[in-house]
């Protein structure tokens, strides 16, 4: 998954740099919305470990450990990259194969392309 990590809040950037964004994201996909509490020493069958691999919950320890923590959603970053990627691949895919991927609707994919055009401001003179 291809994230602008500047759209990230800022406490997500910060586990990106320490954590990695692959092991930032899946923590964010498995508990986005809710307060998790990051004990000290984290041992392999410990869920934290589980969803981002051993380095990225040592590293999350490091930074957090003994304290509960809200897991942002990310949701703008996450709707941004999803409009990123509906543009990047709308010529080589139709609305319609793109709205079942997305779980949108075609009208949907249509506004996000259209969102997304830039349109010349000399080409309103001709």
């Amino acid at each position: 998954m291809e994230i602008d990590e500047s759209l990230l809040p800022p406490m997500l950037q910060e586990l990106v740099r320490a954590c990695g964004l692959r092991a930032t994201m899946e923590l964010v996909r498995h508990y986005g919305g809710v307060r998790i509490y990051v004990p000290e020493r984290l041992d392999s069958s410990h869920p934290i470990v589980r969803v981002m691999g051993q380095r990225g919950a040592r590293a999350l320890s490091h930074i957090y450990a003994r304290e509960t923590i809200s897991v942002p959603l990310a949701t703008s970053a996450l709707r941004e990259t999803r409009r990123r990627r509906i543009r990047a691949e709308y010529g080589r895919k139709s609305a319609a194969q793109l709205a079942r991927e997305h779980g949108l609707t075609e009208r949907s994919i249509w506004r996000i392309v259209a969102d997304g055009d830039t349109v010349d401001p000399q080409e309103s003179l001709f």
